[in-house]
This record gives structure tokens, C-alpha cells and sequence, in this order.
């Protein structure tokens, strides 16, 4: 499974390419907005794994651009330390699924392999 994992934290981008990739996966990374959009255009991903909160911009407008101007069908999947309640904004944007800070990986990676069957 090809991802991109959209994270502007290195922390974080490195901690979920660190365990994705253990497991068999192909993990692409973009910090930035203009380099995940850049990316988008250039590449298939099988699923995007989207931080809501990014520094230049949010995970929503990525989602919403994604979606309306790549017209991208590929599963977006937030991760986020939002409280889940807060989750319904996702789906509004056209995100498929959302998964809390901090990730069990067993959890995301189960989404994951549901949503691109």
C-alpha cells in the first residue's frame, strides 16, 4: 500500500513512517501544504493520512482541495489530537475516517485495509 502522510511535526511524521514501513508499507511524507498538493498531482496513493493542523495551512482546505480540484477519490484518513466530537467536520470536508494522537497503530492500520478493499 503507497501512503502519503501529510505532517508538518517530525516527530510525528517519523514516528508513523518508522511503524508503517515495519509493517510492509510504502510511506511518502510532505510537510507543507504546496509539497502534499505538489505530491498529489505527481503520485497514486492508495490512501493519504491528513494532520489537521498544519503550519501553513489546515488539514480541511487540503481535504477540500484534494477533493474539488485534484477530484482525488483516494480515502483521506485525519489524524488529529482533536477530541472526537469534533470529528463530523472531517467527514463534512470529504475526509472517510479520523484517527486521535497519539496512534495505535494497530487501530489505523485496520482502517486503512478497510478503506482501500
Amino acid at each position: 500500500m503507497n501512503i502519503l502522510y501529510i505532517e508538518d511535526t517530525k516527530s510525528s511524521r517519523d514516528l508513523v513512517k518508522i511503524n508503517l514501513k515495519k509493517k510492509g508499507y510504502k510511506v511518502d511524507t510532505a510537510i507543507t501544504v504546496y509539497e502534499a498538493i505538489k505530491k498529489m498531482k505527481k503520485n497514486k496513493y492508495d490512501i493519504i493520512l491528513l494532520d489537521i493542523f498544519l503550519t501553513d495551512a489546515s488539514g480541511y482546505d487540503v481535504a477540500i482541495y484534494a477533493r474539488q480540484e485534484l477530484n482525488l477519490t483516494t480515502p483521506i484518513i485525519a489524524v488529529t489530537a482533536i477530541k472526537k466530537e469534533y470529528t463530523p467536520s472531517t467527514k463534512m470536508v470529504g475526509m472517510n475516517d479520523f484517527i486521535q494522537k497519539p496512534i495505535d497503530f494497530d487501530v489505523l492500520i485496520n482502517r486503512m485495509e478497510k478503506l482501500t478493499v
